[in-house]
């Protein structure tokens, strides 16, 4: 009996499958002596790759964007309500807070992503609907968004609280 092993050898046209005899064979290989050409394919492999990676951090560049086209950094506004929901994700978390002052508006209160938020020991956990908070932040540049960039976010109820500043 025959044990057919492939090998693969460089050929003109491209690279021949090739088959060797050995001990406990059990047929001939089909494949001998075939030639598949494969050398075109070979030498786009590189490039293949270079285009992925080009592709994959492209479309993370694109998937982010720069604060200053979305808020307007030289301007601040002090909002205070209750938590409607607390959305810990990437790549930016948000605090829904709801006004209680005139006509109840929901605001955005855009912050950092989770893990980011996680190293400096915020969770999910941490803000629960209905808690009463004080947030301050960059608004959006359309006000009709509702939307903040976060600096500061504080509860009174037990005096805790969060500041962009390293102070």
């Amino acid at each position: 009996m025959r044990k057919w092993g492939f090998g693969l050898t460089p050929g003109r046209r491209g690279i021949e499958l090739s088959g060797e005899e050995g001990p406990g064979a059990r047929g001939p290989a089909p494949t001998s002596g075939r030639v598949v050409c494969m050398a075109g394919w070979a030498k786009l492999g590189p490039w293949a790759l270079v285009i992925g990676a080009a592709l994959l951090c492209g479309r993370q560049a694109l998937a982010h964007h720069a604060f200053a086209a979305t808020y307007s950094l030289d301007k601040t506004v002090r909002i205070e309500g209750r938590v409607v929901e607390f959305l810990f994700r990437n790549p930016h978390s948000a605090v829904l807070v709801e006004t209680e002052k005139g006509p109840p508006i929901t605001w955005t209160v855009e912050w950092g992503g989770g893990g980011e938020l996680s190293r400096q020991g915020i969770e999910k956990d941490t803000l629960k609907s209905g808690d009463q908070v004080m947030a301050t932040g960059n608004p959006s540049r359309n006000s009709a968004d509702r939307r903040l960039r976060m600096q500061s976010i504080t509860r009174p109820s037990d005096g805790w609280k969060w500041t962009s500043d390293p102070q």
